[in-house]
């Protein structure tokens, strides 16, 4: 059998956690942490602990992303421009 194989069987959730990040980081940046990500797959055993995981990211994601529209907010501010942001829905989004 391959080897890839007996990884999903002896550790699905983990599988769950490194497509997950794959789909995210893109291939590239995915294999330059494979590693890491593989390991954290192994100690995150229940549906919770990645629901979890996937809770920190977005929480990081929409940390970096409003620091990032505030700084040049602030920057676009000094100009004499306003900046606002519309929200839209995106379909099939929350």
């Amino acid at each position: 059998m391959n080897n890839n194989w007996m990884d999903m069987i002896s550790n699905p959730k983990g599988m769950v956690i490194r497509n997950y990040m794959l789909q995210i980081l893109g291939q590239e940046k995915f294999l330059k942490h494979q590693a890491f990500i593989e390991r954290l797959g192994a100690v995150l055993p229940t549906s919770a602990d990645i629901q979890e995981l996937g809770q920190i990211m977005v929480g990081v994601y929409e940390s970096g992303y409003y620091k990032a529209l505030n700084d040049y907010r602030e920057q676009f501010a000094k100009l004499g421009y306003d900046v606002s942001v519309k929200h839209e829905t995106v379909a099939g989004s929350r």
